[in-house]
């Protein structure tokens, strides 16, 4: 973790935000002793609506070769195939 003085911060703000936006914490210090850590914001995700997916999914044409066997529904088997975890 970067340690930076509190008055240095100051002169380099962008530099520090760019820094911690990429995943590297900043510490910053005042006279010598930590007072506030710079971090990346976790960013929210986006609900997945399935709804929507199966819809998408329903009115895809299967392949003959296609191990799946019921769109959406077949998902999690096959991945868990697909992964070694059945």
């Amino acid at each position: 973790m970067k340690r930076v003085s509190l008055a240095d911060a100051k002169a380099q703000l962008s530099e520090l935000v760019d820094r911690a936006a990429a995943g590297e914490a900043v510490c910053i210090t005042r006279r010598g002793k930590a007072v506030a850590q710079l971090t990346a914001v976790d960013a929210p995700k986006k609900r997945i609506d399935v709804a929507a997916l199966r819809a998408i999914t329903d009115a895809m044409p299967l392949s003959a070769g296609c191990a799946m066997k019921t769109g959406i529904d077949a998902l999690p088997g096959y991945v868990a195939a697909r992964c070694g975890l059945d």
